[in-house]
């Protein structure tokens, strides 16, 4: 067994980032489910519509930074933890 003793913070962010990205656009496409839904039921698609393109834009460049920042913090928190505590102990072959 080998111990991961340190991460990259910047690798870690991007993996983060790359994630979030794609959870937020299948967020994306559920909201535009759940707005033609409800532009069935009240006969108004343009409010859905726009308001689904609104937050697509925003979660496609909103989640990814937030997904960076967090992913490098939790690297930065291992880090310190890992110094202290021991790593996470892994098998290579």
């Amino acid at each position: 067994m080998q111990q991961v003793s340190k991460v990259g913070i910047v690798s870690v962010g991007k993996i983060y980032a790359v994630i979030n990205l794609i959870v937020g656009l299948i967020m994306v496409v559920l909201m535009g489910f759940i707005g033609i839904l409800g532009g069935l039921l009240t006969g108004d698609f343009v409010s859905p519509i726009i308001s689904v393109l609104i937050f697509g834009v925003i979660m496609v460049i909103a989640a990814p930074i937030c997904g960076f920042i967090c992913g490098a913090i939790i690297a930065l928190i291992y880090n310190i933890v890992a110094g202290i505590a021991g790593g996470v102990e892994i098998e290579l072959k």
